[in-house]
């Protein structure tokens, strides 16, 4: 489905600037993940673009709203062990 493969195209993306560091790139491509019609994603996707973004924001220095998106993260998935670290 094709909402399915952008999601993913913009998660891969986010990750593809996440490892050498350009976590301010990484964060705005997984904004555009998030924003994404919810509906039409599946809880277990959804949860590591907000996973990601919150450590973005984190190494950014933006405290505020890497917490906001590791608790959206949390409340999507609350079994996981990389929200629970």
């Amino acid at each position: 489905e094709p909402s399915r493969v952008a999601f993913m195209t913009f998660c891969l993306l986010g990750l593809a600037h996440f490892k050498p560091g350009y976590y301010d790139v990484a964060a705005s491509w997984f904004s555009r993940a998030i924003s994404m019609d919810a509906s039409t994603l599946q809880i277990a996707d959804l949860w590591i673009a907000y996973e990601y973004r919150a450590t973005c924001r984190y190494y950014l220095g933006n405290m505020a709203d890497a917490i906001v998106d590791f608790n959206e993260a949390l409340a999507l998935n609350p079994t996981t062990e990389i929200s629970l670290n």
